[in-house]
């Protein structure tokens, strides 16, 4: 990369560099639990752990469930509301509706 590229703005991530217009939340969600999958990204209070591998699965199947299942479509329903204690579960939760831009 270009150093006119890195003063244009951005942020260095474990020794790569985004560029600023890369980072959106959810695309760098996935780039990372797709590029560091076997690494631990989540562990609560509970003694519950997930790898980045299982964060992006749980939060995929759950994203397919809630469509299926529970949600309108998303041009009736845009906006949920997740009540639920802080623990790994609220991470894959919060996870599915932000794949599911909600």
């Amino acid at each position: 990369m270009g150093l006119a590229k890195r003063d244009a703005g951005g942020m260095e991530l474990d020794g790569q560099y985004f560029p600023w217009e890369e980072l959106i939340p959810v695309r760098a969600m996935l780039r990372m639990c797709h590029r560091f999958a076997k690494r631990l990204k989540v562990v609560d209070s509970l003694g519950t752990q997930l790898t980045a591998q299982e964060l992006l699965i749980r939060a995929l199947v759950l994203r397919r469930l809630l469509n299926r299942e529970e949600l309108s479509p998303r041009e009736e329903e845009r906006f949920v509301g997740v009540l639920i204690p802080p623990s790994a579960a609220a991470v894959v939760v919060n996870a599915a509706l932000a794949l599911d831009r909600r």
